[in-house]
């Protein structure tokens, strides 16, 4: 199997154990996140990559490729969304899993979770991606 997918899967399933782990604003692991926190922590420990740490500079950092659509998305990618009314675009960021599903550390569930990308909350909010780990 290729390194980078062998990466991306571990990547997941790191975030995955932290399911349920609870959301904390300003922490980046081991035990409590924020949505930034999530990606830093499962990057850093599986990749060695030290993200940007608000979901703010993760978006719009341009060292990563830029993914318009949410059918271009692939596994481990990062999602950004604008979860608030002001013109931040980067407010809230997630790992994509697959299959129309990602997972963040959601401040509204207190918790780190899996949600659905095409909810009528999260597809009308949906900015962008970013690809950390590419061929």
């Amino acid at each position: 199997m290729n390194k980078i997918i062998v990466l991306l899967v571990a990547i997941v399933n790191l975030a995955l154990q932290n399911l349920g782990a609870s959301y904390v604003y300003g922490c980046s692991g081991p035990t409590s996140f924020d949505c930034s926190g999530l990606p830093y922590y499962c990057y850093l420990e599986i990749a060695d990559i030290e993200l940007p740490r608000s979901a703010y500079e993760q978006g719009y950092c341009d060292d990563y490729m830029k993914i318009e659509t949410i059918d271009e998305l692939q596994l481990g990618d990062l999602v950004f969304f604008n979860t608030e009314s002001d013109n931040d675009l980067c407010d809230h960021s997630g790992i994509y899993l697959g299959n129309r599903e990602f997972v963040h550390a959601s401040s509204a569930r207190g918790k780190v979770t899996i949600s659905e990308i095409e909810d009528n909350y999260y597809e009308q909010r949906f900015s962008w991606g970013r690809r950390i780990l590419s061929d």
